[in-house]
């Protein structure tokens, strides 16, 4: 690697992330709890809103998400 610290290894099963662009080349991150459990992380990215409810979530912020729910977020 060139030294830069990977963000997305924070996250770990049952969360898991896939990330991709929309057709306004905004980056599209999908968080998905692959559990029967309520699940906890910290959202280390730039702001963002949450495309299912419109909430802007900012980098730092504590987010729970649902037994096998899915948070979609737009940067």
């Amino acid at each position: 690697g060139i030294g830069l610290i990977d963000k997305d290894s924070q996250m770990s099963y049952p969360i898991v992330m896939k990330t991709g662009t929309n057709d306004q080349s905004k980056t599209i991150r999908y968080y998905l709890n692959y559990s029967n459990s309520v699940q906890s992380f910290i959202y280390n990215y730039s702001k963002g809103t949450d495309l299912l409810t419109n909430r802007i979530l900012k980098k730092g912020e504590s987010l729970t998400l649902n037994p096998w729910d899915v948070l979609i977020v737009e940067e």
